[in-house]
This record gives structure tokens, sequence and C-alpha cells, in this order.
């Protein structure tokens, strides 16, 4: 018989490709507990690059820090098994985005990962 065992994941999505300088730009992320255990002391974590600046974020237990133009954004919650979660990040275009800018987060537990997006 198999153990219960969290199972986590994360997706990250921007609300458009194509940006300039001034309009917004959303971040959408997913996660997931595919699992049939609770995951212990989760943390989604998305750094922002210093093409944008942060506005706003959705979700309980948010905590944002700035650091030498990165903005962390960060959120820890209690996630049980077969739970989903959708979390949005508001900025603002300061900056020329690159063709391809990193657009990644990551999601971890106690015992898992960082899983990255």
């Amino acid at each position: 018989m198999a153990s219960a065992a969290p199972a986590l994941s994360i997706t990250k999505d921007a609300s458009s490709n194509i940006v300039t300088t001034g309009s917004q730009l959303i971040y959408l992320l997913e996660i997931a507990n595919t699992g049939t255990s609770a995951a212990i002391d989760v943390v989604v974590q998305d750094t922002l690059g210093p093409e944008v600046d942060f506005v706003a974020a959705t979700g309980d237990g948010t905590s944002v820090t700035d650091a030498f133009n990165n903005t962390l954004v960060e959120w820890s919650f209690p996630f049980g098994p077969g739970q989903t979660l959708s979390l949005s990040i508001i900025t603002t275009v300061v900056a020329p985005l690159l063709a391809n800018w990193d657009n990644s987060a990551n999601v971890q537990g106690q015992g898992i990962g960082p899983i990255n997006s």
C-alpha cells in the first residue's frame, strides 16, 4: 500500500505576450496539490525583474520585499489534498521587455521542492 503524500505543482502565465512601457501586466499563478495528504509549510515565491513595478497581489498570506530592483512576492498558506489555488500579481511595465523574459515562480513545502513553473 502506498503511503499518503502531497504532490505540488505550479504554472505561471502572463496576461499578454505583447506589452509596452506603461501598460499593465498581470501574472497568473495556478498551484495544485494532487497528492493524498496535506502539504505543510507551503510557500509560493515569484521574483519580479526590474522591468516591472509591483502594484498588487491577490491571496491571503502575501508578503512583498523589494531588493535591488527585484521584487519578491511570496505567499504562505496551508494546502490540503486535492486543493487548487489561483493567485495573481498586477504590475506596470516600466522598461522594455525582451522578446523572452524570465517568467517563472516556484512552490515548495516541508520536504518538497522547490518546484518551478
